[in-house]
């Protein structure tokens, strides 16, 4: 692991150990196990792709403190270069517990941004805002039902299955007791996400969710737009 944790209260530091080359050869080394393939240069730095790598930095991170027994749903980050960017829930952490009661999603939207004013991170609010909104093809609702099918019907395990069908009854956040958020900024290092992330937070708060089921993640990186390229290409 080549990202250590700096805990601060409700938020969740990552920061490159020993340094950023070690901690993008670790990337580098995670993304030669899920892509069959690398884009050819030139690779331009596009929007979708700052994005979908971002996301599989996250889940890099991620996957290697989930605890036993859970299970991952990505929109974009086990798939970053396919040139889309699925509008799903970014990573869904499934957490199946020993009884039902103790279940529990957590819910990973992410943000990857150079921009000094770390503007994008404001969009956060609007990714969970979606979960109980209109549109309903974006719902909670809707993608943890689409995860349930696709563990009974592709993996065959209908128990499980149910109980996070279970899991998506809420029709609140007030209600979602058993979600947990974890907005994430993935940033160039020498940018300070604090300030946005706790606004974020308090706007979370204000739409009816839980501040104690939120945990803020950011993710540091030097250099960030010029090794996205890179490890786009595999490099």
């Amino acid at each position: 692991m080549t990202f250590r944790c700096e805990p601060r209260e409700w938020r969740y530091s990552w920061v490159p150990t020993p340094d950023d080359e070690a901690a993008h050869a670790s990337l580098l080394a995670w993304l030669r196990t899920i892509c069959a393939a690398f884009l050819p240069a030139p690779v331009a730095l596009s929007t979708w792709l700052k994005g979908n790598i971002g996301e599989a930095m996250a889940h890099c991170v991620g996957d290697r403190v989930k605890e036993t027994g859970c299970h991952v749903f990505c929109a974009n980050a086990l798939d970053p270069l396919s040139g889309i960017s699925k509008t799903e829930i970014d990573i869904v952490w499934m957490q199946i517990a020993e009884t039902p009661a103790a279940d529990i999603a957590v819910l990973q939207e992410v943000k990857t941004t150079t921009d000094p004013k770390l503007s994008v991170v404001g969009g956060l609010v609007e990714d969970y805002a979606k979960l109980f909104g209109t549109n309903v093809a974006r719902t909670l609702l809707s993608r943890l039902h689409a995860i349930a099918n696709e563990i009974e019907f592709t993996g065959g395990d209908t128990p499980t299955a149910a109980r996070v069908r279970d899991l998506a009854a809420s029709r609140s956040p007030s209600l979602a007791s058993r979600m947990r958020l974890r907005p994430t900024v993935v940033h160039e290092a020498s940018l300070n996400p604090d300030a946005r992330l706790s606004a974020v937070r308090e706007d979370l708060i204000n739409l009816g969710w839980n501040g104690a089921a939120i945990e803020g993640w950011s993710i540091a990186l030097g250099n960030l737009d010029d090794r996205i390229v890179r490890l786009a290409q595999g490099l």
